[in-house]
């Protein structure tokens, strides 16, 4: 029964929310329903579409076969500039921050789609910086290189990242920008390549593929000005690091011959001191506010922070869609915990009604699956563990359900008080009235003899 509930495809799971985008895109279904909304990412197979309800805002990813046409709005910046408006012209320097926070991968925290709405602010805006504010724990190499792609799309913008933790995917990321910055407890390295399998579960790519992707990566390192020894280094094992210093700068190496940077058989991860110290950061900053001086900037100022609220915009609804999916689990758990207390106690109405609540619970879960396939693809939501336990759940309720049910009082036959069978019950027969108004004697005799008659 999960099974026909996770099969479905449900009402969409709504979100109350002040926000509205300026650009609104059109998606028509092949049932005649029109949206308008946003696209939040696309693909052969699926739309992801935000769309508007007055101030009520739902998402649902929608399968090609049910579109009828998508019609995209291209990029209005008057409209964008009186929906997230900007500070008075400054005629200094100015920076934007484009945050990478969370995971990487398509629907997820960062993905192509708000990256790629980020950046065409950024191409309005032209600021003398743009920022990267990286915090993520990496994610899915194939939509690492599509946001690598759209960056190196961009003109006449200095790049910057300032790396708070950059793992995986995101070390990669960190490596396309020509200037690193970190923050005082800043991280980056243990960058292992994986991709998502058939069943959409993360593995381990193969050797060949793996040599394919490391000599793009170093590709991306050499054009931003780094050493591809690094890239190396948080991908392979096999190799020892060590920095030198060359005409009064550090150089990394490979093998011995300087300090030691990385030993056989360990990936590569640097601290911030340890990316400073061996060329890969340029400086430590405590705020991105304060990263001007490493920059030769004296004093500048930051420019829209659309792309910011774009951003937290997106990780909301993707926090709240787990803290859904938690606290709709547990209500099951308790619900069914609550109609065995009352089977126990002989309680069976009491017990059924306590089911139905489980079984809401179930549809809701069954909404925010269907409403938020990429967080189970990362098995952030509808773990194998928790998956196990909604089957549990199910197969439970269902037994407590035929149990209450033979609980129930059984259904007497009603008794019919008539002049002529008073005090009896009714056993399906009946007394054919003959049309001239005689009487005529029941067909089968009743349990009880029927009373005399006093007249």
């Amino acid at each position: 029964m999960m099974g026909k509930y996770l099969a479905k495809w449900a009402v969409v799971l709504f979100v109350l929310t002040g926000a509205q985008w300026a650009v609104a895109d059109t998606l028509t279904l092949k049932d005649g329903r029109v949206l308008n909304g946003r696209v939040i990412m696309r693909d052969a197979n699926s739309i992801t579409f935000e769309f508007h309800v007055g101030k009520v805002t739902g998402t649902r990813v929608f399968p090609a076969d049910e579109v009828a046409a998508l019609t995209e709005t291209p990029y209005d910046q008057a409209k964008e500039e009186k929906a997230n408006p900007v500070a008075p012209k400054y005629d200094g320097p100015t920076y934007m921050v484009i945050p990478v926070i969370g995971s990487i991968g398509k629907g997820l925290e960062v993905n192509l789609s708000i990256f790629d709405r980020s950046l065409a602010r950024v191409r309005v805006e032209k600021p003398t910086v743009l920022i990267l504010d990286i915090d993520s724990p990496g994610g899915e190499v194939d939509e690492l290189f599509s946001i690598l792609e759209a960056i190196g799309e961009l003109e006449d913008i200095r790049l910057v990242a300032y790396v708070r933790k950059a793992g995986s995917a995101a070390a990669y990321l960190t490596m396309a920008c020509p200037e690193i910055i970190m923050a005082p407890n800043g991280v980056i390295g243990a960058a292992v390549i994986f991709i998502q399998s058939p069943n959409r579960n993360p593995q381990n790519i193969s050797a060949k593929f793996e040599s394919f992707r490391r000599a793009q990566l170093r590709s991306v390192a050499q054009k931003a000005g780094h050493n591809p020894l690094f890239i190396e280094g948080m991908m392979r094992m096999d190799i020892q690091l060590s920095v030198i210093e060359v005409e009064g700068k550090p150089q990394v190496i490979e093998g011995l011959g300087g300090m030691p940077l990385k030993k056989v058989n360990e990936i590569l991860t640097l601290t911030a001191g340890e990316a400073v110290s061996s060329g890969l950061a340029i400086g430590v900053a405590d705020s991105i506010e304060e990263a001007n001086e490493l920059l030769g900037i004296d004093k500048w100022k930051q420019g829209s922070r659309a792309a910011i609220g774009m951003a937290r915009l997106w990780r909301k609804k993707l926090e709240q869609a787990e803290k859904g999916f938690e606290r709709t689990f547990k209500h099951a758990n308790a619900e069914l915990a609550k109609a065995r207390q009352y089977l126990t106690k002989k309680m069976p109405s009491a017990c059924l009604k306590r089911l139905e609540g489980v079984d809401a619970c179930l549809r809701g879960i069954a909404r925010l699956v269907n409403d938020n396939e990429p967080l189970v693809l990362a098995g952030r939501i509808l773990s194998p563990s928790q998956k196990e336990r909604l089957r549990i759940i199910q197969q439970e309720a269902d037994q407590v359900r035929s149990s209450a049910n033979a609980l129930l009082p059984r259904k007497k036959a009603p008794i019919i008080v008539g002049p002529q069978n008073r005090g009896t019950r009714n056993t399906g027969t009946s007394t054919k009235r003959p049309t001239d108004g005689t009487r005529t004697k029941t067909t089968k005799r009743t349990k009880r003899e029927q009373p005399r008659s006093f007249r």
